[in-house]
Formats: structure tokens, C-alpha cells, sequence
């Protein structure tokens, strides 16, 4: 299961199924990112389609973070202050569990 980065020791816990299942995927996963490969090979040959790709690409990645606009007096995230009960709240419960 080197595709995977998994241990010998840890593919022998696996369920059959999910050994079966992880193992098809190989093949799938490795031809989607063969056909990308062949993609921008073939767009470096022509230029249109490599904006077109490009574009497609774009679309693809989609928005990650979207920033609103901020109020004036609004603190930046590296100026916020640090909230300490919440933190302490969080590693509570985590104890619990």
C-alpha cells in the first residue's frame, strides 16, 4: 500500500472490504492524474488551450477563502486577542472524551 503511505502493520488491520476498495481506487487516482499530465502536455503546444485549461483549472480550485470587507475599527487576525477561557474550555472537554 505504498500509494497510500500505510504500513504493512497497518494494512493488516484493514477490513477485506476496505483493502479491496483502497486498492481499485490505485489505478482510478493514478489515471486522473496521468490524463491532467496529458492535458497540459498537449496545452503547451497550443496556447489557446492552455488559457482554456487554465480557465477550467480556475473553476476547478473554486474559492478557498473569501474576504469580506472589513470594518474600520475591526482588530486584523494577527492583532486579535488570544481567548484563553475558550481555549480552556475546549481542552476540558477534549479530557473528557
Amino acid at each position: 500500500m505504498h500509494f497510500y503511505s500505510i504500513s504493512y502493520a497497518e494494512m493488516m488491520t484493514l477490513r477485506l472490504k476496505a483493502f479491496w476498495l483502497l486498492s481499485g481506487n490505485v489505478d482510478r487516482v493514478m489515471a486522473q492524474a496521468d490524463m491532467r499530465k496529458l492535458t497540459i502536455a498537449v496545452c503547451g503546444q497550443a496556447g489557446e488551450a492552455a488559457k482554456e485549461y487554465r480557465k477550467q483549472l480556475v473553476i476547478e480550485i473554486g474559492t478557498i477563502v473569501k474576504a469580506e470587507t472589513v470594518a474600520q475599527n475591526a482588530p486584523l487576525p494577527y492583532e486579535a486577542e488570544r481567548d484563553v477561557a475558550g481555549f480552556e474550555g475546549l481542552r476540558m472537554l477534549s479530557k473528557m472524551l
